[in-house]
């Protein structure tokens, strides 16, 4: 029963930990690099995240028939 109590506990607290530490990185980092600098980073993840779906050999063109 200690053993579980204290699993759960330490779960919570990591849930916690995370959460703040979550929350403090997007506090801060708007302030630290200015929002432009998040808004190109986001415009180049998707970017790459489209070429890797077009040259991926798993890619399905939607519009050729199966």
């Amino acid at each position: 029963m200690i053993l579980h109590q204290y699993t759960k506990r330490g779960r919570a607290l990591g849930h916690i930990m995370r959460h703040s530490f979550n929350h403090v990185v997007t506090s801060l980092v708007p302030e630290l690099l200015g929002k432009d600098v998040l808004l190109n980073e986001i415009a180049e993840i998707e970017r790459r995240a489209l070429e890797e779906r077009r040259t991926s050999p798993r890619s399905v063109d939607p519009k050729s028939p199966p």
